[in-house]
Parts: C-alpha cells; structure tokens; sequence
C-alpha cells in the first residue's frame, strides 16, 4: 500500500518529480491505490542535484503535482508544508490535487483501521502478533519471492568467488 520514489531519473527527468511514473504509470496502468512516499532528499534533489527546478519550493511543486504524497526526511515536517502552503494560497498547486494526495494517505488508514482502534489494547498481545510465527514464516516468504539471481556473463560484474561466497 506504500511505495518509495528514488533519487534517480530516467532520461534525465527524476522519479520523484515525474508524473509519468508516480500518476501514469504507477496509478493508471498498473492501479496502485496506496502512497507514495520519497526517499529521504529526493524532494531537494530536483533542486541541488537534478537541477530540473529553480527552487526548493520549485520542486515541492513539481513532486506534489507528480504524485508524491508523503516527503519522508529527518528535517522538520514544516519544511516541507510551509512552501506547500505557500503554493496552495497563490494557486500554484490546487486544492484538488492536495485533496488527491491526502486521500491516498487517509486511504490506506482506513484499510489498515488506525481510525478504527488507533491503540492496541494489550502491548503484549502486539508483540505476540509482529514476532509470531507466522510472520516469520511471511517475512521468510517474502524474501524468497525478492530474490534475484544473476548470472555474471564474461566477468561483466565486478564479482569474484571465494569460499565465503562472493565478494567484490
């Protein structure tokens, strides 16, 4: 229910910034209906990195009008909603797309029930529930199912082989 854009770009345009792929492709084509959230300063990067925006309240734009719904950072959240604020009051971003972008948010709440019961009635049941067995036997599952295997044709990857397995 949750995705996170990356610093990168493709063909010079970032992730984070792209409506093409955070509402396009993402939300159209593939129907994903949860949040997405950016990886720690992909926001600033359209600015200092990527260079696609004249501003940091440039790029706060050009991420919200893409579909970011959530700027994650260890930085105050006020800097982040103060030139979204700004953007809002001078018709910038419209009222329309901020709604979009909360009720991705809310959304994913609702199924999750936080509005339901937000608190846990007995700690001790929560922590019977995240370390059970059965979660160790999804979280194995999972990363079963993420495994990629490659193949090194050529040496192409720096990798060589050694009794400990591979290493660079």
């Amino acid at each position: 229910m949750g995705v996170m854009s990356s610093y990168n770009d493709w063909d010079g345009i970032p992730i984070t910034g792209s409506y093409y792929f955070l509402t396009e492709l993402l939300r159209q084509k593939f129907g994903f209906d949860g949040y997405v959230v950016s990886d720690s300063e992909a926001v600033e990067y359209l600015f200092t990195k990527h260079h696609v925006a004249d501003t940091y309240k440039e790029a706060v734009r050009q991420v919200v009008e893409a579909g970011l719904n959530v700027r994650t950072n260890f930085t105050p959240p006020h800097i982040f909603i103060q030139p979204l604020r700004e953007l809002v009051k001078e018709g910038r971003v419209s009222m329309h797309t901020l709604d979009q972008r909360v009720a991705d948010v809310l959304r994913v709440k609702f199924r999750l029930g936080l509005f339901d019961q937000p608190y846990v009635k007995d700690p001790k049941q929560s922590d019977a529930l995240m370390n059970g067995a059965e979660k160790e036997k999804f979280l194995l599952q999972m990363a079963h199912e993420s495994l990629v295997l490659l193949k090194n044709d050529g040496s192409l990857l720096p990798w060589t082989k050694t009794n400990s397995g591979t290493s660079l």
